[in-house]
């Protein structure tokens, strides 16, 4: 029976509650776009959800790399919720001169383009100590600009938001706080050493500047397993994410923080600690990302 049959199949009754189910997905795949932006740069995106940036976050994050991103490194991660495909990140990292150039592309994809246009491009330029020297992140969709540049010993020298949100509805942060902070892209650079002196149980954090959000990022070792890659038998690590708000943020956002952040459990290869797949349980399904290189 093809998919149209069985849904004629269905009562009037079902039929309703499966498009109020549909409606609801959509409607939580939208509000997905209201709160962070850590990273669009992946959480830079403007104003993406939540949920999604959590799962940014931990990938680019904590991109929980025991090891530094590779040089030619490419690959896509494909984001669901319930098995509903809804966006995609790509992510490349070169190296120019002295540095690493890691570009990311983040947009929307299958159903949900169609009610909700997701895009921002992300790059960032990583010294040979893996100091973040330049962040910059555009959302296209909501014609945002971020541009930071960092010193060799992690001071903010410069910084564009462009537009501005008013210091009434969005505290500015100071500049000294985000001494010493990585963006969400540095993040790639800076865990490994953290990561690897990890044993089971432990606990580590890293703090984490968007451009207009300072949060320090609390990441807990959750243990050894195996996981299916493509009928493959994959070694992994779980982490366990969750966040804590410093400064920056806006009474909105915090009072969602206060309901309680959903717990990210991050999947990395124990050969080189890249972030593999992550999840997060939610009331109607749970969010996934999965990664596939090129």
């Amino acid at each position: 029976m093809c998919r149209l049959e069985a849904l004629m199949a269905l009562t009037q009754g079902q039929r309703l509650r499966r498009l109020q189910d549909f409606l609801r997905f959509i409607r939580i795949i939208l509000k997905l776009h209201s709160n962070l932006n850590f990273l669009p740069y992946i959480l830079h995106m403007g104003n993406r959800s939540r949920c999604i940036k959590i799962i940014l976050i931990s990938l680019l994050l904590p991109q929980l790399a025991l090891a530094q991103p590779a040089n030619g490194m490419r690959g896509t991660w494909y984001f669901a919720f319930a098995g509903i495909p809804f966006a995609k990140l790509w992510m490349a990292v070169e190296a120019k001169g002295d540095q690493q150039h890691v570009v990311t592309d983040f947009k929307s994809s299958g159903i949900v383009r169609m009610f909700k246009a997701m895009k921002t491009y992300s790059e960032a330029e990583v010294d040979a100590d893996g100091q973040i020297r330049r962040y910059e992140t555009t959302n296209k969709a909501e014609n945002k600009h971020t541009l930071l540049r960092f010193d060799s010993s992690g001071t903010l020298t410069e910084r564009v938001v462009e537009p501005e949100d008013e210091p009434s509805h969005r505290p500015p942060v100071d500049a000294a706080k985000v001494k010493g902070a990585d963006t969400p892209i540095s993040a790639l650079f800076a865990l490994p050493d953290r990561l690897q002196q990890l044993q089971e149980g432990e606990s580590d954090a890293l703090l984490m500047y968007d451009g207009q959000r300072l949060a320090r990022i609390h990441f807990q070792h959750l243990g050894a397993g195996m996981m299916t890659i493509n009928d493959h038998q994959v070694p992994v690590t779980r982490l366990a994410l969750t966040r804590e708000l410093v400064d920056g943020f806006t009474e909105k956002e915090k009072k969602r923080y206060a309901e309680g952040d959903p717990l990210l459990t991050v999947y990395v290869r124990s050969q080189d600690g890249f972030p593999i797949a992550a999840e997060l349980p939610m009331a109607l399904g749970t969010l996934t990302a999965r990664w596939e290189a090129e």
